[in-house]
Formats: structure tokens, sequence, C-alpha cells
């Protein structure tokens, strides 16, 4: 029961607007508000209808929501203003109905809540997001954690990769790097978190075909409130045509330049004074320093300068005239480690060791692409521990058998590992019947979704699963890696919101939802011998008021139950709301018409009889009306309509009746209340 005290005490002090508003027939009155919502309209509206609003547009736009909730009995939120507004002031309303405790008046609490700043930031968000859809630039946007959060559509056209292909791993493991230029996104990130900048770098990368494409590519940190970097964004621009046009540039060099300056590895002219007489431009590359800084120093400079670190200790001297090679390495000017071999020749003039030319390659990309496999595949082991710890792994051959399983999958089928391994995998409970993965995995290719699987006691359990194939150097399919999460918890509880969004809440039976999906269905399928009856308890309310709202809803399971003995198993039954149940009769083309109507007189009497609820002893009769399927209607609306109508009509001719539908016979009452 409503209390102006209560009320009060509740929403008084609250900087939101509150407004109690009580709802009589088709308006709705102000009832009561809070100080927050005096201090602005003042106490004038209390007791004045919604209608009195300034604004009619307004008005129209509020009492749409307000009708929405009287006729649903469900909370509901509106907005007064969308995002880009010219106004700054943006407003958000909760309604929620409230029902006198002893009484059958309704009332809907309206609080309301200034959210001008949540709309500036959906504002702000919104004008980023068009930005990043319609920017010619190629963008990735990647978390402080080198994980890869957005892409924007310029990178799908760029590179041929989908979003989803690439959102979630790390961006240094995108499929759009190379292998040999892995390395350098390792510093980016942690670049980035110092604060410092980043220059834009000229690098390749590869497309989806593997196109290599070089581009240029520029990095942002993106920061909070705060200040801290909490992601960073990449920008690509294609520079295909300025490559080609550098290198066409070095194509006409080459034709000038001496097999010496051209030598792939790095050479020098060392004299007998140690001097460095003469380099090439791949020395220059090695060490960093350019030819007058390297002509400038002498060889035991160098090496001291750049900090040659031998493999294995040195016994010979570079000018004996021997040819001598090995292993070192150094660190050049920009203090980068590099991995070379070397190789000492002598220059011997009229047999007189005159100087050494000594050759210098570069295979640091090879030596730390062996460490990089040698991390990878101690990685991956790790890897396959970490996954035999936090997933079901099974491991299928060629055949279907089944050659690896690790503990979670025993655990969670029941099988020993004796049963397991070396059985075919539809003989331990795995899912056979998804001919989409079947076909998927066969083709080569990954295959993801959710299945159900079988335990060793018949029990199913839900998994998402993702199948890889793993092929041979031949190119052909070996074997098959499953891998399972449980998901069984997640699909029950799917399930049991699935079965209350089309269901009653307390009756159990189908819904209004149930009973429009389930007739459209049959409908659309032609399906012939449809009848509908709309029942309607003719004295419920007078068993609420009488003997309260709880008796009332024991009265209607025990309503809602006994229509269930009474109907065939070909037949079902829908509660549309308070006393108001749909029956669906089917197969009635084949039964003769006499037979239905003995079927919709039994289902009538059968609710006659004298009731017994919560200690409670009355009567109750119940109205039908009836609507036949294509004759009165050929949609579930018309259906609904035609019976209801009829119901109408069996109420006026006295209530406790069965009235069939008769469009003709309801145009000449019609003529009749009219004359």
């Amino acid at each position: 029961m409503y209390n102006e005290e209560s009320f009060r005490f509740f929403f008084d002090n609250m900087k939101e607007l509150v407004f109690l508003m009580e709802v009589k027939e088709d308006e709705f009155y102000y009832k009561n508000m809070n100080q927050s919502a005096m201090n602005i309209y003042g106490e004038t509206l209390i007791g004045q209808p919604l209608e009195n609003l300034k604004s009619a547009t307004l008005y129209e736009y509020i009492l749409y929501y307000y009708n929405l909730v009287k006729e649903t009995n469900k909370p509901i939120r509106y907005r007064d203003v969308s995002i880009f507004n010219s106004s700054k002031e943006a407003y958000e309303t909760a309604l929620t109905p409230i029902w006198d405790e002893y009484s059958t008046k309704m009332y809907i609490l309206a609080i309301t809540t200034n959210i001008s700043d949540q709309r500036e930031k959906e504002e702000d968000f919104a004008l980023m997001e068009s930005f990043l859809e319609n920017t010619a630039d190629t963008i990735i946007i990647s978390a402080a954690d080198d994980t890869v959060l957005r892409v924007n559509q310029s990178f799908e056209e760029m590179f041929g990769f989908k979003r989803a292909d690439v959102v979630g791993i790390k961006r240094s493991e995108l499929p759009i790097i190379p292998k040999d230029y892995a390395p350098e996104t390792k510093g980016i990130l942690t670049k980035i978190k110092a604060g410092e900048s980043v220059t834009v770098s000229e690098t390749v990368r590869l497309t989806k075909s593997g196109r290599v494409i070089p581009v240029s590519i520029s990095y942002s940190p993106i920061c909070n409130q705060r200040g801290q970097v909490v992601a960073y964004s990449s920008i690509y621009r294609d520079i295909t045509l300025l490559k080609k046009l550098e290198a066409e540039v070095e194509k006409r060099k080459e034709h000038y330049k001496s097999l010496f300056t051209h030598h792939n590895n790095g050479v020098c002219i060392v004299d007998l004074q140690g001097n460095l007489l003469k380099v090439n431009e791949a020395l220059e590359e090695i060490t960093g320093y350019s030819s007058d800084e390297l002509k400038n120093m002498s060889y035991s400079m160098l090496v001291e300068k750049m900090d040659v670190r031998f493999y294995t200790a040195i016994n010979w001297n570079i000018f004996d005239g021997e040819t001598h090679r090995g292993k070192i390495t150094l660190r050049n000017k920009q203090d980068e480690k590099l991995y070379v071999t070397f190789t000492v020749v002598p220059i011997i003039v009229d047999e007189k060791v005159t100087g050494v030319f000594i050759i210098l390659h570069d295979h640091t990309k090879e030596t730390e692409a062996n460490l990089l496999l040698d991390k990878a595949l101690k990685d991956l082991e790790n890897m396959k521990h970490a996954l035999d710890e936090s997933a079901i792994v099974v491991s299928i051959d060629k055949d279907g058998i089944v050659t690896y399983v690790n503990d979670m999958f025993l655990e969670m089928s029941h099988y020993s590992k004796d049963e397991a391994v070396g059985a075919h995998y539809s003989d331990v409970g795995l899912n056979t019947g998804n001919e989409d993965m079947l076909h998927t995995v066969r083709q080569g290719n990954v295959w993801r979704g959710e299945v159900s699987n079988r335990d060793k006691y018949g029990n199913i359990y839900w998994v998402y699963k993702t199948v890889v194939p793993l092929k041979n150097i031949e190119d052909e399919i070996i074997e098959y890696i499953s891998v399972h999460t449980d998901i069984t918890e997640r699909k029950l509880m799917e399930e049991q919101l699935e079965f209350e969004a089309f269901h009653d809440s307390l009756t159990g039976l189908p819904n209004r939802e149930m009973l429009y999906q389930n007739l459209n269905n049959l409908i659309e399928k032609g399906t012939s011998g449809l009848v509908l009856l709309f029942l309607d308890c003719d004295n419920f309310k007078q068993i609420n008021d009488t003997y309260g709202h709880q008796v009332g809803d024991e009265f209607l399971v025990q309503y809602a139950q006994l229509l269930q003995r009474t109907i065939r198993s070909t037949d079902d039954i829908y509660r549309l709301g308070g006393d108001e149940f749909i029956i669906v009769l089917q197969d009635t083309s084949t039964a003769a018409e006499e037979h239905v109507h003995q079927l919709i007189q039994r289902i009538q009497e059968n609710l006659q009889g004298l009731w017994q609820v919560g200690g409670h002893e009355f009567e109750a009769t119940t109205t039908i009306g009836v609507a036949i399927y294509p004759t009165d209607g050929t949609t579930v609306e018309e259906l609904i309509e035609c019976a209801d109508i009829a119901l109408y009509e069996g109420k006026r001719a006295g209530k406790n009746n069965v009235t069939i539908y008769d469009d003709q016979q309801l145009e000449e009452e019609t003529e009749k209340q009219e004359a």
C-alpha cells in the first residue's frame, strides 16, 4: 500500500528525479515526487495528468513507454535524447510497475538520471569509430600486452585477412609479419610503454595470398586519463611504388659497381701495418660505420671498438700467409649484436704477404632464427604442458583411431587410458554426427564449434571444440588434434533461459511467444485441420477479489493441469496471460466434425466442476471462442482475433458456452444492435 512517509524516506535524498505515477484507466497522474523533482517543478504537478506536459511531442514520446509498462507489467528504460543532439542535456528514465498489495491499483515509479557525461563519451566513441573505419590508412589497435584489439576496413582491403583472423592474437604473431621479420617487432612495445618515441620504419608484410608488400609503419601510444599507456596504434602505408622507384635507381647503380663493391659479404683490405685500405658497402652495413670512418681505424682498433669475441682461442697471426676461418660475435656502431663468420685470405705478391682480405659473412638472422626455433620448440613443449593442464586434448589419426588423450579427457569421459587409446573415436563418446565439422577438417581446415559428447556411462557433456588437421611435408593429413573446453554448465544455463523465455513462469505452459512461433511453423508447412480455442475463466476476477491473489494463482495452476489432462497428445495449450488460454487442436481434418465438437464440449464441461483451492471451495465456468484455419484466418494474428471475437460473443450471450466464429452471424448481430 502506498505510504507518503515511506516515499519520502526512500527517495527525498536522491539527486535523481523521482516521480510516482498513478494509473487511472487510460491516463497517468502524478501521485508524488521527491525533493529533487520538486526543486525543478514545484508541487504543482502532483495530482495532474501526464498529458499536462508543455511539449506535446515529448508527451507522445513518454506516453508510449508508460503504456508499454502498463501493458506488459515489466520495467523498461528510455532516453530523452540521442547522441549528436544539439542539446547538452541528456536523461535516462527507468519505469518500474508497482501494484498496491491490498488493491488492484497500479503505480509506475519513474526515476530520471542525467546522463550528459555518458552521452558525451558515446559521441567521442562514435567519432573515433567513424574515423577508424573511414580512414584510408590501415590501422591496428593493440593492447598494452601486445594483443590485437581492433583492425579497420583498410586492414582487410590491404592484407586480405578478415578481422576475426587476427583479433585476439599477439601483434608480433600477426600472419602478415614474415618469420624473418618477427624480431623487429620485439622492442616496439617496450619503447612505447617507456614513453619513447617510435619513428616511422619501413619493412615488408605479407598478404593472405602470400604477396610481399613493402610498408611504412608508425606507432602512437593510447593513454588513459592518468597518462598511462593502455594501448597503441600501428598505422600502415603501402610504399610499393616508392620501393619500385628505389629499386630501379639501385639497379642502374649496380651496372657501375665492381665485384668488390657488390660482394654480399663485407670485405676489407688490410695492409701489414693493420690499416684498412679499402672497404665495401656490405662491410659498412655490417659494422654500421661509414667508409671514411673505417679507413681512419686500424684493424686492432676496429676489433676492440666492435667488441669482437672469438668462439675459439686464436693461436695464429693474420699475416702468416695462411687462410683462416672462424666464428665471432661483434657489436656494430648501433650496439646491435651480430653473429658473423670470417675468412682471412692472404694477399701474396712476389711470394710475399703484402696484406690480407678479411671477409665477413653476417648470419645474424639465420642464427637468431635458429635461436628462436629452439625457443619455439621449448615454448611448444611448455604450451603442450599448459594445454594438457587447462583443456581436454585428444589426438586422432586419419582413420579415426585415438592416439593420445590427456588426463582431463579421462576425468571428463570416465574412460581409462587403455580403453581410449587405440579405440575408434566414436567408441569413446566423441561426437560423430556433425557433418560440417567432418567436411571441414577433411578438407584440411580448422573447425571450431560446440558439440555434445557422451561419457562412459552415457551422460551428455558439452564442449567448445577446436579440431586442427596436421599435415606432413607432402601436405597430406596424418592426424587431427582436438582441443575441448567444458561448457556443460553454460549450456544447461542457456537451455534454462530458453525455457523461461518461451514458457509461463506460473503454470509452466508455453507462452504467447511460443504460440506465435509454433503456429506460424504449422501454417508455413501448410498444415491443415487446425482449430484454435480461446478460453477465458468467467469469474476469475471474483476469485481473486474474494480469496486473494495467492488462491487465484493456485487456481490457475490447477486450471492449466486440468486442461493438460483433458486435451489429446496431438494438441497444444498456451497461456496468454491472466486467465486467458489458447488450445490448438491438430489433425482435426481427418476426424469427423461431430467428434471435434465433442472434444471441444468435453474441454468446456471439464472446467465446470467444483474447485478446492487453498482450503476454499467454489465453482468456476469457462467461455470458449473457436476459430478454424484457414476458414477464419490464414495468419496467427487473424486466428487469434477471430477466436477472441467469438469469445466476446459468447460472454455477451451469457458466458459458460462455446462460440464458433461466424463472420456472417456477427454481421447480422451488429446490424440488429444498430437497429
